[in-house]
């Protein structure tokens, strides 16, 4: 090894705390980003996914019955005593 190389392995051993401090805080922005993204995808999977619901398959029942076609009035008067 030459005396530049030993000089810069020296200085980088030097800077080893520093470079692994940058290096940890750009793997957790990487980390958060990358969780922001997943959560994203998941809810858009989540929203163009088949429904999931549970319900049972009878689908609406229509009205059979007959409509009540007389109102029937109420007098909501305060009563006298």
């Amino acid at each position: 090894m030459s005396d530049l190389q030993q000089a810069f392995y020296g200085l980088e051993s030097s800077f080893c705390p520093v470079i692994s401090s940058i290096r940890g805080v750009c793997m957790n922005i990487f980390r958060m980003i990358n969780g922001m993204f997943q959560y994203l995808l998941e809810a858009i999977a989540r929203i163009f996914s088949p429904s999931d619901d549970a319900y049972p398959n009878i689908g609406v029942q229509p009205f059979s019955g007959e409509p009540f076609s007389e109102w029937l009035e109420a007098d909501f008067s305060p009563v006298s005593r």
